[in-house]
């Protein structure tokens, strides 16, 4: 793709510094290095915005409104709007329907699937669904990435969405079988059966369960509990020692949000009610996880 193609990278972290590393010399870029200390759009961003192709948000599902709102009146009517989070803000909503609200028919799509960041950094492949309502998105992002990130079409953005928010709500109970060793048959349980409730909440929340099986759903689900670099899979070995301290993160955010909207999977989903104990008793979880494992 020609250098020409204008991209701008909202969010520096890890996951913005692996959009750099794929987009290195195919796309001229623009970094927004925006933090909670420094949310304001720089005078380069603005510039930038009116001549952007793409942009890109890599940051947490809670700061795409401070994103959004600066940037979304700057853009030109054709520009590409993509998200890589995978949580919930304030309001419960997930990256596709905060990108729906703030951005109708204009194109915009959600990435999920197995992207470790630091592994896109030093040249490995990473594996995606984009999830989209624009029949065209695909073809441009697929030219925006013709190597090292293999792209999956998926109308359901919805779905991707969520796929990533449930994968870091039970990716912890494997972090708690592994940290305290249980072993391997215990852990392919607790995956089978995160990987069957994610089918069931995907039912309610975005239509379909068939989502869970690809790419955004058990593909990342597997990378991340096996991943030494999961900050989800790392929380639950920390509980399993009995350490409560700084559970913050995307995944606990999203059971507490969940939990205070009423936004919960019935009783046919005994996991998902045992992960909440993470924000509301978290000390009881590895003993309420073994009793699950009896049966």
């Amino acid at each position: 793709m020609s250098a020409e193609v204008a991209v701008v990278i909202a969010g520096f972290g890890q996951m913005g510094h692996a959009m750099q590393s794929l987009l290195r010399g195919r796309a001229a870029l623009q970094i927004w290095e925006i933090s909670p200390e420094q949310p304001e759009l720089p005078d380069g961003i603005r510039r930038a915005a009116p001549q952007a192709d793409f942009l890109f948000i890599c940051v947490p599902t809670l700061a795409h409104a401070a994103v959004l709102t600066p940037m979304v009146h700057l853009l030109r009517a054709e520009a590409a709007t993509l998200s890589i989070a995978k949580g919930l803000d304030d309001a419960g909503r997930c990256a596709a329907e905060i990108l729906l609200t703030a951005l109708r028919t204009r194109p915009w799509g959600v990435l999920g699937g197995p992207m470790i960041a630091n592994e896109l950094v030093a040249g490995k492949s990473g594996y995606a669904e984009l999830g989209t309502l624009d029949g065209t998105l695909m073809g441009r992002v697929r030219r925006l990435f013709p190597d090292r990130l293999v792209l999956e079409p998926n109308r359901n953005p919805q779905a991707v969405s969520w796929c990533g928010v449930l994968k870091n709500v039970y990716a912890p109970l494997v972090g708690i079988c592994d940290g305290l060793g249980w072993g391997d048959n215990a852990r392919g349980h607790i995956v089978m059966a995160a990987m069957r409730e994610t089918q069931t909440i995907l039912v309610r929340f975005a239509g379909t369960g068939a989502d869970a099986l690809g790419d955004a759903g058990l593909a990342d689900f597997v990378t991340t509990v096996t991943s030494p670099s999961s900050h989800h899979y790392a929380l639950g070995r920390r509980l399993a020692l009995g350490d409560i301290a700084n559970l913050e993160c995307e995944g606990v955010h999203s059971l507490r949000i969940m939990r205070d909207q009423g936004r919960l999977p019935g009783s046919d989903c005994p996991l998902f009610a045992l992960s909440l104990h993470i924000v509301q008793d978290p000390h009881a979880v590895p003993s309420r996880l073994h009793d699950w494992l009896l049966g």
